[in-house]
């Protein structure tokens, strides 16, 4: 059987104070009259920390042939949404008692060498096809728009009355061989392609 790793086994009542946490502060962040800029920034240092969290309730295969020991990287592929929001969030962390490092990707062909890809809105399209092919390198991706579900996407962000909440694809994360928490996807929303 093969050994899987994963960070911690998170208990139900961490999750649950993680989670409650980011939606009590997410509101804050999208009051009508607020800067745009200032918002836009605001979005993704909570997505970043979404980003974080998601590697804490997801179990991976073992890591690729050849890579023991390597670090878990997440990969953010074009565009850059997060300024320095994402290093600062992973700084330090593990996953699975590997290093946690970021890596900007500028093509669809480096994205088999993460662990965790984000795709900002209007990137997807760079994706095309290749979504599919990343499921047998155990990828777990996440992005911003209802086309990247339609694409293949396992996590995707959007906001549900100004909080930033997530849906996740069931039938994608699974064809990764990845394994996402119960507790996780009690928390996600219906995915909006209609796959549970």
């Amino acid at each position: 059987m093969t050994k899987l790793l994963s960070s911690a086994n998170p208990t139900p009542t961490a999750l649950r104070w993680w989670l409650l946490a980011l939606l009590l502060v997410c509101p804050l962040f999208f009051c009508p009259g607020g800067k745009g800029a200032e918002e836009g920034s605001k979005e993704h240092q909570i997505k970043a920390a979404f980003l974080y969290n998601f590697t804490k309730f997801v179990v991976w295969p073992e890591p690729r042939p050849g890579s023991p020991g390597d670090a878990f990287v997440m990969g953010v592929l074009g565009r850059n949404p997060f300024g320095n929001e994402l290093e600062k969030v992973v700084r330090g962390r593990m996953v699975g008692g590997r290093k946690l490092l970021v890596k900007y990707l500028s093509s669809v062909s480096e994205a088999t060498t993460v662990d965790l890809l984000f795709v900002a809105e209007g990137e997807e399209s760079r994706l095309g096809p290749s979504m599919k092919s990343l499921h047998s390198h155990s990828v777990l991706t996440v992005g911003e728009s209802s086309r990247f579900e339609a694409l293949g996407g396992i996590i995707t962000f959007s906001t549900l009355q100004d909080k930033i909440r997530f849906g996740i694809n069931r039938q994608e994360g699974q064809a990764a061989g990845l394994k996402i928490s119960p507790q996780l996807l009690k928390l996600a929303i219906p995915a909006r392609s209609g796959n549970p």
